[in-house]
């Protein structure tokens, strides 16, 4: 059926199987995996990918993380970094807030711009 393994703690199951579904109607309920199912009440997906130096050209990356400063601007204009692709810690709630920094860099951003446009046109 499946493999356990584990060697850090036994009350930990790791199974290795392969994900085929996820289900749930509102709300993530299920995991469709080839030999067998698991209920939960959330699911998080890691993949590996491209390097985002590959994805956005010019872009200034430090090792596999994009480089962003404290308002989570990058180098190339319009193009904001928040979460894991922008470096360590990995959590969720430092992936939120730096998202929201991003949203409220960019709105700045935009107010900028309209102020000056409304400027030239007087």
């Amino acid at each position: 059926m499946y493999k356990l393994t584990n060697s850090l703690d036994s009350s930990i199951e790791i199974i290795n199987d392969k994900p085929l579904e996820i289900k749930g109607e509102k709300t993530v309920n299920k995991l469709v995996l080839k030999n067998t199912e698991l209920y939960a009440d959330g699911i998080f997906i890691m993949e590996d990918s491209v390097s985002p130096s590959y994805m956005v050209p010019g872009l200034e990356v430090e090792g596999p993380h994009i480089k962003a400063d404290r308002e989570m601007k990058t180098n190339v204009e319009w193009l904001y970094a928040a979460g894991d692709c922008a470096g360590k810690p990995y959590q969720y709630l430092k992936s939120s807030g730096e998202g929201q920094m991003a949203v409220s860099s960019a709105i700045s951003h935009l107010d900028k711009l309209r102020i000056n446009q409304m400027s030239l046109q007087k």
